[in-house]
C-alpha cells in the first residue's frame, strides 16, 4: 500500500528546488490527472477559472510517487498562507491518512530559522494544529503521521 505525503512549501520556486531533490531520489513527478493516485482528487479545483480570474494561477500542488510514496507538494503562495494551506487540504483529506506532513521554509534575510520555526509552530498552536510536543527545527515527529 502507497504511504501519502503532504509536503507545503511558501512558493512556486520552492517545488522547482523539491522536485529536483526528489528526482535524485527517482521519485518521478506525475504530470497527467489520467495516472494521477485518485487519493489526490480532492485536491484538484474542479473550476477554472479560479475566483473569476483568467490570470490567476491554479493552485493545484505538484505531485510525485514511485512505487510506495505518493508526494503532493503544495504552495501556499506565501508564508503568510502556510497554516491556511495546511487547513485547506485537512478540511478534505483527514489527517489519518497522511504518513507524515510538514513544511519547508525559505532561507529569510529578516528572520534567523529558528525564529521562523518558533513563528510557525505559535500560529499552528493558534489555529488548533496539534504539534508534536519537543519538536524542533529540522526534525521530524515520530508521530502518526510524521511531522516536520
Amino acid at each position: 500500500m502507497k504511504q501519502y505525503h503532504y509536503l507545503i512549501v511558501e512558493g512556486q520556486h520552492d517545488i522547482a528546488f523539491v522536485a529536483r531533490l526528489l528526482k535524485a531520489l527517482n521519485i518521478r513527478q506525475v504530470t497527467k490527472k489520467s495516472v494521477l493516485d485518485q487519493f489526490w482528487d480532492v485536491l484538484i479545483p474542479k473550476n477554472f477559472p479560479v475566483q473569476d480570474d483568467l490570470l490567476k494561477r491554479v493552485p493545484v500542488p505538484a505531485f510525485f510517487e514511485n512505487d510506495t510514496h505518493s508526494i503532493a507538494v503544495h504552495s501556499a503562495r506565501g508564508i503568510t498562507r502556510l497554516t491556511e494551506t495546511l487547513g485547506e487540504t485537512l478540511s478534505l483529506i483527514s489527517q489519518e491518512r497522511f504518513a507524515s506532513h510538514g513544511f519547508l521554509l525559505d532561507a529569510d534575510q529578516e528572520q534567523s530559522p529558528d525564529e521562523r520555526f518558533e513563528a510557525l509552530i505559535t500560529e499552528l498552536k493558534a489555529n488548533n494544529f496539534t504539534v508534536p510536543a519537543g519538536l524542533r527545527l529540522g526534525e521530524v515527529s515520530g508521530s502518526k503521521p510524521a511531522f516536520g
